[in-house]
Formats: structure tokens, C-alpha cells, sequence
């Protein structure tokens, strides 16, 4: 059970934003039982109960790379057909733009990149139609069903066996560790899902068997990762579990950039372990969707509480969130004009010019201010630097009223930082790449959360990750100089 404890220690309390409408309380073991009796297996029991043979005998089963794609046959029809079809597409390009982070250190990686557009070319020529009939004949395994010449066959177990060892990063695994990902259409199904897992897993029952979970987009049944495609209703009557609003009614590739995110999620995870802390892969996660769109417009990580609108509730924050409350029509704050498009540098730039006025006692000399905002943006206060690593343990937090706001900086300071890290922090964007790309390696070797900051350090040169003087020579000292020296329009 892979990613169960990181569950436990993220889902930590819910919280209500503002008084919301009576819920219904889901029949949790009854909606266990139908999901049991959906599948087969109304008589089984827990304690021989195998996922992964249900998984095969009832979906449609693709391997992109790392991911195994799972898909109901059931209810399966042209819509969810071509959606499948296009999130395997986003999840080949997902991994390809990965491949590019690490090739200035590992060398271009040509027969991945051949691979990827053998398999990409074969996906995009699948007919949803004949997806559905290979749903409704038995057919299981898309690479039969649909009949793929040997070359896509070939490559489609010669890229997963590359991504699944971490061959690129150099992990010499002797196993593929590989990540399955059930797509569920249906709001209904999905939350069904859910209360089979806390059926499978009793101790899960205090996390998932609890009123909220019908808003919920994502969790984990051991280490196979359950995808909603829709986002729950807002304003739906109580215990309607059914009604779900599309991910793509606020961008067009809004469900490609929501499951590519949280796909990544789940390969940093994979890769590093517990070398990388929630908080750097969320960071990477969000810089692979926007290179993939050009943009971030997910309701994945940040303040996900709907306080402009009805009322929602959120879990208060203890990592990376596995499951959550995920409003649809969640107003954008000024941390989200733009969807980091530019990597948020206009709006941390405006933030930290704001916060200019701000300055406290006690600081060291240059020390960088950024201003927050209450919910109402009417409030002010000023944070300091440092806000990477062991040099920001222990900082007093902002007063309760700025915590939304505080979690969208955090959020865009983060991707600002890896894009700088990746591309300006040692001169030429071509020596910034080798180095960042290094230190890729060099995490994903190390596997120890605590050995992040040494490996920073050894990577750039004895250059700490951050200082709590502020030394000039640490790296994040030197971002927040380059930060200073962007222009930005006024707003």
C-alpha cells in the first residue's frame, strides 16, 4: 500500500469555509456492495479480494509509458472512448517533456523519443467506435482490440520498460515499478469506488467513509491512483452523488491538464520517493502541465476553497493532498490571471513590489517582502524570505485571515523557482538546464529526504538552497535578485 500513509498524514481535518447546506450521509457499505456486485464479486471478502484481476477482467486496459490506463468497459461509448484516447496522447507528451528535463544531463534520448511517436501516432489513429465494440465484445487489452501492428506492440513494451525502471534517471530497478490509473466518467462510480476501497482496507473507513468524498476528485485503493473526469455539481440537491460538471467548461483541455497533474504527481513520487517533499513535486508537476498547455488551470493544489461562491469545505494542508474537496467554479484569485503562463512572475513581482512598504524589524538588510491579501482583499500583511527549505522552518505563519493566499504564493513561488532553477541559475539557459537536470539525477539516487539540501549544494557548487541570512550566494537569494530585475506591466 504505497501511498496510503501519505494519505492519512495529508487528510488531516476538514473544515467548514462558511455555513454550508445539509448533506446527506452516503450509505458507505451499501455503495461498497454495489460496487462489489458491479464487478462480480458480491460474495468476496476482503481479505482475498485482488484489485488488479478486477481491473483486468472489467477495463480497457493501455500502457503508456510508466501508466497503466484503465477504463470501464461498462458504460463505456464514443465520448469516453475519445476522452481516453486523448488522455493517453496527453500522458505520452507528459512523459516526453520529462524525458527533455533530463536529457542535457543523460544525452538525448532517441529511442524513447521514437517509441513515444510510434505509440502516439497509433493512439491518435484509434476510432472511438471500435473501442466500444471492444468493450462491449470482452476485449480488454487495447493493443488486441485494436489490432496493433508489431512495431506499436514493440515499442509500447519498450518505453514502459524504460520508464518503469527508471532507466532514464539511472535507478538500475530490477522491477518495473509501474502506476495504474483507473479514468472514471461517472460521479457515481467513482464514489462507489471509494467506499469499496475503505471496504478493502478497513482503517481507511475514518478517511474515506465521511460525507464530503462525494466532492472528491482523486484517492488512492493501494497503489492503484482513482481518477474522477468530472468535478461534482455545485449546488446539487443532497445525496445526489450522480450530477458532475465537465473539467474542460473552464479551459477546453481543463481534464488533460487536471490528469497530466496529477499523473506527474504520481511519477515524481514514484521516482524520488522521499527525496523530494511534497511541496518541490507539486513545483514540477505544475511546470510539466504548463509546458504541455502553456498553462496551469487545475484545481489540484493552492487554496481550493470556493469562498467567492457557495459555500465548500478544504482540507487544511499536510502535504500533498491524495483525495480533496475540489470546487468547479472556484473564482480565480490574482495568483491565477494568467494560469502561469509566465510561470507567475508578473504577479510575484507585483506582490513583492507591494510588499516593499512592508518591511519589519529584525530582518537582515535586503531581505525580500511580498504582500498578501484576506479573502476579501481588503486586509494587508507583508511575509519575508526565506520561504525554501530548512531556512523557513519555524517562520511564523501569517494570521488564519491570509492562509488562502499564503498556500497561492507558496504555490507560485515554487514553479517560479524551478523555472528559474531550470533555466537561469547558472548563466546560459543551456548550462542552467545541464545543472538542473543533474540534480534530478542526483535526487532520484539518493531516495532521502533528508539529503535534499546537500545534493542542492553539490550540484551548484557549494551554493546552499537558502540561508536564513540571506547570504548572496544561495540560490534562492539569487533567484529573488533575478526576480527583481523582471519587467512586469503595472496591473
Amino acid at each position: 500500500m504505497r501511498h496510503t500513509s501519505g494519505l492519512l498524514a495529508a487528510l488531516l481535518i476538514c473544515v467548514t469555509a462558511n455555513a454550508a447546506p445539509p448533506q446527506r450521509q452516503p450509505d458507505y457499505p451499501g455503495l461498497a456492495a454495489e460496487f462489489l456486485a458491479r464487478h462480480g464479486k458480491a460474495d468476496a471478502q476482503p481479505d482475498t479480494f485482488e484489485l488488479k484481476g478486477v481491473l483486468a477482467e472489467h477495463y480497457l486496459h493501455a500502457r503508456m509509458g510508466l501508466f497503466d490506463l484503465y477504463l470501464p468497459a461498462d458504460g463505456a461509448d464514443k465520448d469516453r472512448a475519445e476522452d481516453y484516447r486523448d488522455l493517453c496522447v496527453a500522458l505520452l507528451g507528459m512523459q516526453e517533456s520529462w524525458l527533455d528535463w533530463l536529457a542535457p544531463a543523460t544525452g538525448s534520448p532517441r529511442a524513447d523519443k521514437k517509441d513515444i511517436a510510434t505509440l502516439t501516432k497509433w493512439v491518435k489513429s484509434w476510432r472511438p467506435g471500435r473501442l466500444v465494440g471492444a468493450a462491449a465484445s470482452g476485449d480488454r487489452e487495447v493493443l488486441d482490440a485494436l489490432d496493433a501492428k508489431d512495431a506499436v506492440r514493440e515499442a509500447a513494451e519498450r518505453f514502459g520498460r524504460n520508464m518503469g525502471t527508471g532507466m532514464a534517471l539511472g535507478l538500475e530497478r530490477t522491477e518495473e515499478v509501474r502506476e495504474p490509473v483507473v479514468l472514471l466518467h461517472d460521479r457515481y462510480a467513482f464514489v462507489q469506488f471509494l467506499c469499496f476501497g475503505a471496504w478493502l482496507h478497513d482503517h481507511l473507513r475514518s478517511v474515506f467513509w465521511q460525507p464530503d468524498i462525494v466532492n472528491w476528485t482523486h484517492f488512492y485503493v493501494d497503489d492503484v491512483k482513482i481518477l474522477a473526469l468530472q468535478f461534482a455539481a455545485p449546488g446539487r440537491a443532497a445525496g445526489d452523488l450522480s450530477s458532475g460538471v465537465s473539467m474542460n467548461s473552464r479551459t477546453p483541455t481543463g481534464m488533460e491538464q487536471q490528469v497530466v497533474q496529477l499523473a506527474a504527481n504520481s511519477m515524481i513520487a514514484n521516482y524520488f520517493g522521499d527525496a523530494v517533499p511534497p511541496s518541490l513535486a507539486g513545483a514540477m508537476a505544475v511546470n510539466l502541465v504548463i509546458d504541455g498547455y502553456g498553462e496551469c488551470n487545475t484545481r489540484v493544489d493552492g487554496d481550493l476553497r470556493a469562498r467567492r461562491t457557495s459555500a465548500r469545505e478544504m482540507f487544511v494542508p499536510g502535504g500533498q493532498s491524495e483525495g480533496g474537496v475540489l470546487p468547479p467554479n472556484l473564482a480565480d484569485s490574482r495568483w491565477r490571471d494568467g494560469h502561469g503562463a509566465d510561470h507567475f512572475v508578473r504577479v510575484l513581482r507585483h506582490s513583492m513590489q507591494a510588499g516593499k512598504g512592508g518591511r519589519k524589524k529584525g530582518f537582515p538588510k535586503g531581505t525580500s517582502f511580498f504582500q498578501l491579501l484576506d479573502d476579501s482583499e481588503i486586509a494587508r500583511t507583508t511575509i519575508a524570505a526565506p520561504f525554501l527549505g530548512s531556512a523557513a522552518a519555524g517562520r511564523e505563519e501569517p494570521p488564519a485571515k491570509f492562509f488562502g493566499d499564503h498556500l497561492e504564493f507558496l504555490r507560485s513561488y515554487r514553479s517560479c523557482f524551478l523555472y528559474w532553477m531550470q533555466n537561469h541559475a547558472v548563466g546560459s539557459s543551456k548550462r542552467s538546464q545541464r545543472a538542473f537536470a543533474q540534480l534530478l539525477l542526483e535526487l532520484a539516487r539518493t531516495q532521502k529526504t533528508d539529503d535534499l539540501e546537500t545534493v542542492f549544494q553539490a550540484t551548484y557548487d557549494g551554493a546552499p538552497l537558502s540561508d536564513v541570512e540571506l547570504d548572496k550566494d544561495a540560490l534562492e537569494v539569487r533567484f529573488l535578485k533575478w526576480l527583481t530585475r523582471q519587467k512586469v506591466a503595472r496591473r
